[in-house]
């Protein structure tokens, strides 16, 4: 793999000496950082971690596109340049495809390993400048941006070069060891849990008026920072880890301290308080309830991404990439509660949209079919409530607490919770559940992924008729595969579907053609060639890039 990583820290030339915080959002990166001039003070510490902030930015739309085009949410629209159909077409070499190219992902990765070198020897030389706990949380942030970045190379690519050295200058890094996706999974587990030059990714760093001292004027409170949700939070990592090694209870229980941790602030419960869960909402702007983790652009801060710009049909937007009929056959195929049919919160008029005869992507805006669209913020989320309570619902599942799992799915968690004496009740008592999930108010409460968009419950088996043995097992696969199919649903445009799909497809190989014929669906003529390639391999899941050239 040569020439694919760029000189370290290109884009964290140290500024110090900031006077507010938008300049936190725009480190400079045009100029390299010279080994001599970097880290002399604490602040160029702080002003360097959110560097690597940035650079997630820079991938993130990256990673909608990929997902999205390879999966079943999107096709080309005419207007789609060759590389575009390439990605979609599944081409067997994406080498030069600047829409595949891994490098951004790279890049996180030894800028990470970068500013961990550098913090570790600034800690030496300065024991006392930063309190120990804030020199763990450094690093420890710094460790998970580099974890994040090789999940999503792995659900990517399917392989990797592990690099956990900076490295100053091109170079043939092919000296470097290739790993598997499931080698992968493991070596960032490690990282997490054990730590990487002292560091593991379990320490955290809590960005407050009273804590953050570089931003001047700053009124916010803890709670509503958004520097407290650029970078991915432990529990939500290593969740997904987890449950790609397939260790549930591991899984459950980060999912379950995360919810807890959530809870305390009132976020995290996919509530019914604001538009139902606030759903419609949340896409167009920061939500404490639902962000745990967001890449956030700002058109008054230059901060710029390619979601209006390929999503919107209005020019100067380019209307590259277009829902499929598929996935809107999916929203419309929903069943509500009260037996109409239509996903209302989700479908039709929120996720996507007809504006001018065409069908446009609509999640991430308000004004995606106004011709000023490109002036609206976006964020792309990395981690939200729903991605948790799904995950935590295939653990369950996967554990045989199949009543439990059907309630965070379906109708939520109000029957279950003895409001009078302040306790859980049934299948919920004594399993550590926060009671912060139930609140007074009914609608408040934690309603499920289905039941706060309204949408009638899966029907699954009651537990009596569900036997150890092979009728539970057959139960396992069936709501395993009910949960790919509602990532799509909650998910399209998050760059999480198709990998709901992988994972079902590696955990159950009988379901890989299931899932092949879903994804060849929106190719028409070409779709039985897509269909066979997807059947036939699960390695032709990942994209080919030559990572040896």
């Amino acid at each position: 793999m040569k020439n694919i990583i760029l000189k370290t820290v290109t884009s964290l030339l140290i500024i110090g000496g900031f006077s507010s915080c938008d300049d936190f959002f725009n480190p400079e990166s045009k100029g390299s950082l010279l080994e001599g001039d970097y880290v002399k003070e604490k602040s160029e510490l702080y002003t360097a971690y959110f560097g690597l902030g940035a650079l997630v930015a820079d991938v993130a739309d990256q990673a909608v596109f990929l997902e999205g085009l390879r999966g079943e949410f999107l096709e080309p629209t005419d207007n789609a340049p060759q590389e575009i159909w390439d990605v979609y077409n599944y081409e067997s070499d994406l080498k030069g495809n600047s829409h595949a190219d891994p490098k951004g992902y790279y890049k996180i990765i030894n800028n990470a390993n970068d500013y961990i070198a550098h913090l570790d020897d600034f800690r030496k030389k300065n024991p006392s400048v930063l309190s120990e706990a804030y020199y763990l949380g450094l690093g420890g942030g710094a460790v998970r941006f580099k974890v994040w970045s090789y999940l999503m190379i792995a659900k990517l690519y399917g392989e990797a070069v592990i690099i956990n050295d900076p490295i100053t200058q091109y170079t043939d890094i092919n000296k470097y060891p290739k790993a598997s996706f499931d080698q992968i999974i493991d070596q960032c587990i490690e990282w997490m849990e054990n730590g990487d030059r002292g560091y593991n990714g379990r320490n955290t760093i809590r960005w407050s008026k009273d804590d953050f001292l570089l931003i001047v004027g700053n009124n916010e409170t803890a709670s509503d920072l958004e520097w407290n949700r650029i970078t991915p939070v432990y529990q939500a990592l290593l969740a997904e880890l987890y449950l790609w090694r397939r260790d549930y209870t591991k899984s459950l229980e980060n999912c379950l301290n995360l919810i807890t941790e959530g809870a305390n602030e009132a976020s995290f419960l996919l509530n019914l308080s604001d538009y139902n869960g606030e759903w419609i909402s949340m896409m167009k702007q920061y939500t404490r309830k639902e962000h745990i983790n967001a890449a956030f652009y700002s058109y008054l801060k230059g901060q710029t991404n390619r979601i209006h710009r390929y999503f919107s049909n209005q020019l100067p937007n380019q209307y590259v990439v277009k829902p499929s009929k598929m996935t809107m056959e999916r929203y419309n195929r929903q069943v509500r509660n009260g037996n109409s049919l239509g996903d209302q919160y989700r479908g039709n008029g929120k996720t996507f949209k007809t504006t001018d005869g065409q069908v446009v992507v609509n999640k991430f805006s308000t004004g995606i079919t106004s011709i000023n669209v490109h002036y609206n913020d976006v964020i792309i989320p990395i981690y939200r409530a729903s991605d948790i309570y799904l995950f935590m619902i295939e653990c369950l599942n996967n554990l045989g607490r199949f009543e439990e799992a059907s309630v965070f799915l379906n109708g939520g968690i109000n029957a279950y919770f003895d409001a009078p004496n302040g306790k859980w009740v049934g299948v919920f008592a004594d399993k550590g559940y926060p009671t912060a999930l139930y609140k007074a108010s009914g609608d408040r409460s934690c309603a499920g992924v289905r039941g706060r968009v309204d949408l009638a419950p899966v029907n699954v088996p009651t537990d009596e008729i569900i036997q150890l043995g092979t009728l539970a097992q057959s139960y396992i696969a069936k709501m395993d595969s009910c949960l790919v199919e509602e990532t799509c649903l909650e998910s399209a445009g998050e760059a999480r579907g198709y990998y709901a799909m992988l994972r079902n497809a590696r955990n159950y190989p009988e379901m890989r053609a299931h899932w092949a014929k879903d994804v060849a669906s929106k190719y028409g003529e070409k779709g039985a060639v897509i269909e066979n390639l997807l059947a036939s391999d699960i390695n032709n899941w990942f994209i080919k890039y030559d990572l040896n050239d």
